[in-house]
């Protein structure tokens, strides 16, 4: 009995850590309060280390991983300017990190209980989307931060925001704090579970992934399974197929209704060429992140980035202090860039090339194709200290190495 509950715990650990990286609404108050935020690592690290010796897991200290988790310490350092306070929270992180990609044997239980898990909690929330697109419903409001347009109706099982664009409404989010945040994790969940559509619970995870209208979340889906069928030397049909869809589905977008309907103005218009941002869609960033970044490049800032001090100064103090045209506010590459710099970016990659490198050597096809998708991420979306990024690597891997699911 006792280690079925720890074995539970571990899996809800797992579940929980991609779910604080996505960010959750409940996670909100633990990322924003430090003590809170200790409390919850220390309980994390508590659970990974009894489920560690219960299944009497032997923890993996190969140079390729060793090497990689000095690049994430020095990483994360170096975004805190190298503060003392911050060593004992990355040394809490990376033992759940550790113990989850030393446990190989359990792979395919702990993929299912998160596939299973996230899909629990998608069920609901897209019930509740639909019924909310015929008639409005009371709920409480609560709000992420200071951030003025993070203002939401608070479902449990999904967030709608009180604010926004006209179609905003019709964006599926779930219980994150944005839908482009539910579109990447999701694709990244489905490209490790290798798109393994006999498991129902991966169609409720791509119902979920289609309903967010996530530009960035489809782009990262169709090219992860192209590397999907490039990996597992899908027939040539398959391909065939997928872009025949891709087709139907852009010519009824450009015909129904003349071309007014949310597929077409989501994600369609986006994708069209603009000489100023390359897409039309490429949006991450306003008119001061541009200025601030050719800046860092003509001085050379942009190698050890600004510091989030001095880009708070910047935005007068807070990132919702400020409008979104006239200060560093954003995502993606720029934003990190003037941040923290270029080469906290290259420490990151060494972090995930290595990690890649020490848990996936039978694999390099899915080795280098994960790792193409997290860059890719990173451009749109800069966010590789996220734990809905680090886990989802972690075990698609050792799923693609060991072929156990």
């Amino acid at each position: 009995m006792k280690a079925k509950i720890i074995i539970f715990l571990f899996r809800l650990l797992l579940l929980f850590e991609i779910l604080w990286g996505a960010h959750a609404w409940f996670t909100w108050e633990i990322t924003s309060s430090r003590m809170l935020h200790y409390f919850v690592l220390i309980a994390l690290a508590l659970i990974a280390f009894w489920y560690k010796g219960e299944m009497k897991i032997r923890l993996c200290v190969s140079p390729n991983l060793m090497f990689a988790f000095l690049c994430y310490i020095l990483a994360v350092l170096f975004n805190n300017r190298f503060s003392i306070l911050s060593i004992p929270g990355i040394l809490l992180k990376i033992f759940p990190i550790w113990v989850a990609l030393s446990d190989k044997s359990n792979l395919a239980k702990n993929l299912k209980f998160i596939a299973r898990g996230i899909a629990f909690i998608l069920i609901p929330g897209i019930i509740l989307h639909i019924l909310l697109l015929i008639n409005n419903l009371p709920a409480p409001i609560i709000q992420k931060g200071d951030i003025n347009s993070y203002f939401f109706f608070n479902y449990i099982f999904l967030l709608k925001p009180i604010e926004g664009l006209s179609y905003a409404s019709i964006r599926f989010q779930s219980i994150f704090l944005e839908p482009g945040y539910l579109g990447t994790m999701l694709s990244f969940l489905l490209f490790a579970l290798k798109f393994d559509f006999s498991k129902k619970y991966n169609y409720i995870l791509l119902l979920g992934l289609l309903l967010s209208l996530s530009l960035a979340g489809y782009i990262t889906t169709l090219i992860a399974y192209i590397i999907f069928l490039f990996i597992e030397k899908k027939s040539f049909k398959t391909f065939i197929k997928t872009v025949i869809l891709l087709i139907i589905i852009y010519s009824c977008s450009l015909s129904y209704n003349e071309g007014n309907n949310y597929i077409n103005i989501t994600i369609i218009e986006r994708l069209k060429l603009s000489d100023e941002k390359g897409i039309a869609g490429n949006n991450r960033t306003g008119e001061a992140t541009d200025f601030y970044y050719d800046q860092a490049i003509r001085n050379g800032s942009i190698i050890l980035g600004l510091g989030t001090e001095r880009v708070n100064q910047i935005n007068g103090g807070t990132a919702g202090a400020a409008g979104y045209d006239e200060n560093i506010r954003g995502a993606g590459y720029k934003v990190y860039f003037v941040t923290y710099g270029i080469f906290s970016a290259f420490l990151f990659f060494l972090f995930y090339y290595y990690l890649g490198k020490s848990i996936c050597k039978r694999n390099l096809k899915a080795r280098l194709g994960f790792l193409f998708l997290i860059m890719m991420t990173f451009i749109q979306a800069a966010y590789p200290e996220s734990t809905s990024w680090i886990y989802p690597y972690i075990l698609g891997l050792l799923n693609y190495n060991e072929k156990i699911v």
